[in-house]
């Protein structure tokens, strides 16, 4: 495997997981920035900063999480055989499950409006 390989599987295997830790731990009545990566409360001013400061919307938001899933799921099976990477791969899989739920919250703001 070639040096630059190494490098963006490195770069990836970082990129990922901090964006995993981030996405876990979005709670139920936060919104996030996906242009920040920042969880930010639900409110004016954050509609205003979302909306106006930073463009951020649902979109990106889907995108950003589909984008961190499918990194996530890239990494587990280029390090699945791979020995020296179980405990990478035990991470991922670990933060994979945590990230369910703040996806759930971000849903689940979505439809409060129809509960």
């Amino acid at each position: 495997m070639s040096l630059a390989t190494n490098n963006f599987k490195e770069n990836l295997e970082n990129e990922t997981f901090k964006a995993l830790k981030i996405i876990g731990s979005i709670e139920e009545g936060f919104k996030f920035n996906s242009v920040t990566l920042q969880i930010q409360p639900v409110g004016y001013y954050t509609s205003f900063e979302r909306s106006f400061l930073y463009h951020d919307n649902r979109l990106k938001t889907v995108e950003f999480f589909y984008n961190t899933v499918r990194n996530a799921n890239f990494l587990l099976n280029e390090y699945k055989e791979n020995s020296e990477k179980s405990l990478v791969v035990k991470n991922l899989i670990n933060d994979l499950q945590n990230c369910k739920e703040g996806i759930f919250f971000f849903k689940l703001l979505k439809f409060r409006k129809y509960i």
